[in-house]
């Protein structure tokens, strides 16, 4: 037959891919990967790349007219094999992660080092198991709960964990928020940014392919790689300040589309949206900074989580602002955003000045511990 039912898609291209959880549990997969593998001071540098990369694929966004001369059974045969590819890519050459072994922490004060025989033979202690057995069976017990409900509220456990280090446990808990903030507005705004400038400029769909397929897209790839090339592993920039000027700019982009009357204001806003994508991979480098390593998976899952909820009522929220104002004021989305925006612009002011208090309380510490061990004997 030449052609197939719209069920057929709709059933295998939506329903079984949110199944097993699509796209978002790529980019859940890929960031703890990259997060466990990548050291602290360059995971900004990595998530920035990916992203990058990402950008760049999204060009193909205009070889739409290429696609439709080949026909819908081509392009998704098309599809499947770079899927396929995709996954033998992974299976074959992305390898394990090593298990991280965590370094002994010693609590200041409350254990004493004397009784520790790290000098001397090692000899098998009885009441504790052989590291490798401990590890096959952690591994058979993953398998036994793979089906378990009780693993829905695991990654909650990431907010009710205590922190030896003061502010901590408050940061983790803020920038899970910040996560959220940043990808509720693009949840609500990419209903309706066509609506909106075909409405308030009087643009047509192939304006607006122009403006998101080339313009945005160059702007966001440049942005990225700005931001995590040159600011981040050039020269060294805090990561909270990287977070805090690209939530300024987005600022100053939703002001500029709101109240664009002309295609000259509408384009100087998305070339203030440069560094927008920047917010959610700093958040994401500093978030998993702060907790330990076992727990960056529970900490993404959690933030991937909660983006799900909010797909479920911020746009209808969004909905409900454009219908009610697309007659008098069509920018009144953008201005809905800005709750959003400015909560993420004071929430990286207040990470930055939380991280420097952590820094200095870790180099305390240590420095008590180093004179400790040199006065231990």
């Amino acid at each position: 037959m030449d052609t197939i039912p719209s069920i057929y898609p709709v059933l295998l291209s939506d329903v079984v891919s949110s199944m097993f959880g699509g796209l978002g549990l790529f980019m859940f997969g890929a960031f703890t990967y990259m997060s466990v593998t990548t050291k602290e001071e360059d995971r900004t540098f990595r998530f920035g790349v990916f992203a990058t990369l990402a950008n760049i694929l999204s060009f193909s966004s205009t070889l739409a007219g290429f696609f439709q001369t080949l026909g819908y059974r081509i392009c998704h045969i098309i599809s499947i094999l770079i899927f396929s590819l995709g996954f033998l890519h992974v299976i074959f050459f992305v390898p394990e992660p090593k298990s991280i072994q965590k370094p002994s922490k010693m609590k200041f004060g409350s254990d004493n080092p004397v009784f520790e025989n790290s000098e001397l033979p090692s000899f098998t202690n009885k009441m504790r198991k052989p590291i490798d057995d401990a590890v096959s069976e952690e591994e058979e017990e993953a398998s036994s709960k793979a089906c378990d409900i009780k693993l829905v509220v695991d990654p909650f456990k990431v907010i009710n964990r205590k922190r030896d280090l003061r502010y901590v446990h408050f940061l983790i808990i803020l920038l899970i928020i910040v996560s959220w903030c940043v990808g509720a507005p693009a949840n609500g705004e990419g209903e309706y940014d066509y609506w909106i400038v075909q409405n308030q400029l009087k643009w047509d769909e192939v304006t607006y392919s122009v403006y998101v397929g080339l313009f945005t897209t160059i702007f966001g790839i440049f942005g990225t790689f700005l931001a995590s090339t040159v600011l981040s592993k050039m020269l060294k920039i805090n990561d909270s300040l990287i977070g805090l000027t690209a939530a300024i700019t987005t600022i100053i982009s939703r002001l500029l589309f709101a109240f664009a009357r002309n295609d000259t204001t509408y384009y100087i806003g998305g070339a203030f949206s440069l560094f927008e994508s920047v917010r959610a991979l700093v958040v994401k480098s500093i978030s998993s900074s702060l907790v330990e390593p076992e727990e960056i998976a529970r900490l993404f899952s959690l933030m991937t989580l909660l983006d799900c909820v909010g797909g479920f009522f911020i746009p209808p929220l969004y909905g409900y602002i454009y219908y009610s104002t697309k007659d008098t004021f069509p920018g009144a989305v953008y201005i809905m955003s800005q709750i959003f925006y400015v909560f993420v612009t004071v929430s990286f002011i207040v990470t930055y000045i939380l991280l420097k208090k952590i820094k200095k309380s870790k180099n305390e510490i240590e420095i008590k511990n180093d004179l400790f061990e040199q006065t231990r004997f």
